[in-house]
């Protein structure tokens, strides 16, 4: 059995102070076996982590220390979670609670600077740690797990190298965002086009044009004229044997409306489209 009792102290739960809002400056992981855990625990302390800056979640007792609905920490959790289930931090909390439904091992370790961030990553790539995230204090970073499959957050937008074909990473990104709520309103297939228009050949690549309906009509309550910014643009094509899989920055593009109330907004179509594309 993959939760043993050594990684699951129970504490008590409805205490406010043992409440996990936000794992600031801490790398997450998921490991699927205790020797991984117990591995990377000895490698961590061995580059000097101490037991205060690593913490383990695993089953039932991870999920109530966690408190992924916040009904065990009362109005106040509740309220922090309902907040959090409006931005990008949804995506996230989603996943690892279905991880510790599937008996996974969630380890979290603090960073305080660069040095011990990269630190910790070495450290649980090399004991087998997927899912790997760094929660700053301001901001959410997915962290790639192999140089073969690459997530690069860009000026414009976050991309995703794989080694999977073109025509399987399309078909793979439809289901993806169409479980984060976006319908592909649009398919430009840009070598078809290139060849049609100007005879030349070009590399398979397409433009997804991906839209949720309820985040749009969001965004278009504030201002009618954003319309021009819509839809967001999803990408794939060719790359050497495999492919590349992008999406556009959102709140990069929506800020040159200047208006602060799309902030929020665009920040969970953000979580969204990362998420489609970190599910590959």
């Amino acid at each position: 059995m993959k939760t043993q009792l050594e990684f699951c102290p129970t504490e008590a739960i409805g205490n406010q102070t043992n409440f996990l809002r936000y794992p600031a400056n801490k790398v997450l992981a998921i490991l699927n076996e205790a020797s991984g855990v117990r591995s990377a625990i000895n490698s961590l302390k061995a580059a000097d982590f101490t037991d205060e800056e690593i913490d383990v979640f695993c089953g039932q007792d991870g999920e109530k220390r966690i408190d992924f609905s916040g009904d065990e920490h009362g109005f106040w959790g509740k309220f922090i979670r309902s907040i959090q289930n409006l931005s990008a931090e949804r995506i996230y909390l989603e996943k690892y609670q279905k991880e510790l439904q599937e008996g996974n091992f969630l380890l979290m370790v603090q960073a305080e600077n660069s040095e011990k961030k990269e630190r910790a990553v070495e450290i649980l790539k090399s004991n087998n740690g997927h899912r790997l995230s760094y929660f700053g204090t301001w901001h959410i970073e997915g962290i790639p797990e192999s140089q073969t499959e690459r997530s690069d957050t860009h000026s414009y937008g976050y991309r995703r190298e794989l080694e999977t074909p073109f025509e399987e990473t399309v078909t793979r990104i439809r289901e993806t965002l169409q479980k984060e709520g976006f319908g592909v309103l649009t398919e430009i297939d840009m070598k078809e086009k290139l060849k049609e228009k100007l005879d030349v050949d070009f590399r398979k690549y397409v433009i997804l044009g991906a839209c949720n309906p309820p985040l749009a009509h969001a965004v278009l309550k504030e201002d009618l004229d954003i319309g021009l910014l819509l839809p967001c643009n999803v990408i794939v094509y060719e790359s050497g044997k495999g492919s590349v899989v992008a999406a556009i920055d959102a709140k990069k593009m929506l800020s040159v409306a200047g208006n602060p109330q799309l902030a929020s907004t665009s920040e969970t179509v953000n979580g969204k489209l990362r998420s489609a594309i970190e599910n590959l």
